[in-house]
Parts: structure tokens; sequence; C-alpha cells
């Protein structure tokens, strides 16, 4: 006797734009680096977040300035 199967999509929701706290910290010389500077950032992301886009706004915003 043959069982019948459903299929059903997955569907997963993400928010399009998460609020997070971002600390620097351990500003020093880069070794590898001549004549700049290194820098250790901390934050909280939500699974599924993308940590290099908190990272190109970081530096996207340095540039403004």
């Amino acid at each position: 006797m043959a069982e019948k199967f459903s299929v059903q999509p997955k569907i997963n929701k993400r928010n399009l734009i998460v609020a997070t706290t971002m600390y620097a910290h351990n500003l020093e010389k880069d070794e590898l680096h001549k004549n700049m500077k290194k820098i250790t950032l901390s934050f909280f992301l939500p699974t599924g977040s993308y940590a290099t886009m908190i990272v190109k706004q970081f530096f996207l915003r340095l540039n403004e300035k």
C-alpha cells in the first residue's frame, strides 16, 4: 500500500534591519602594516545575520567623517 506524502516549503523569516551595539577597543599599532593601526570590534548579532555587513557599515561610517 502506497503512502501519500505532501511537501510543505519551509519559510525562514529574517529582519532586514537589526539593531545592535558595537564596541571598538584595543586600538594599537599594526605590526603587519607600517604606519597603520588595528582595532578589535565586538558585537552581538542574532542567528541568520551577516557579520560582514556590520563591519562594512562600520567602515562606511568611518569614511563619511
